[in-house]
């Protein structure tokens, strides 16, 4: 499978969760969602093959920022219904301090954590 696939793929079994799921960033995205971006390092020869890779993206998890009561408790709605959404076999971090973040003209509420596959190269 190719790195865009597996991306692309990922983003397919994350909208299970029920929200707006984006395989990549855009310049206005509606709240509530999840963004993959490429993380670090973005891929990996497991064991020095370069028939395997290791493929980390940051997801970002944001909803509105309403009001501090409000958005912390969509936050974790959010949170619980993305690990539900999780394929078997993705190893996953831990989930940043929610913070304040611009998404286009809105202000949201946001978590990151990082996800790694494991995929076979093409």
């Amino acid at each position: 499978m190719s790195i865009t696939e597996a991306r692309k793929e990922l983003a397919s079994d994350l909208e299970g969760s029920g929200y707006l799921v984006f395989a990549q960033p855009k310049e206005n995205m509606p709240v509530p969602c999840i963004v993959l971006v490429p993380g670090q390092p973005y891929v990996e020869f497991p064991m020095l093959s370069i028939n395997r890779l290791d493929l980390s993206f940051k997801c970002t998890l944001m909803v509105a920022m309403i009001d501090n009561e409000a958005s912390i408790a969509n936050l974790e709605t959010l949170m619980s219904k993305f690990l539900d959404a999780l394929p078997a076999g993705v190893q996953i971090g831990s989930f940043s301090q929610p913070g304040l973040v611009q998404n286009g003209p809105v202000d949201c509420l946001s978590t990151d954590i990082t996800l790694t596959i494991t995929t076979t190269k093409e």
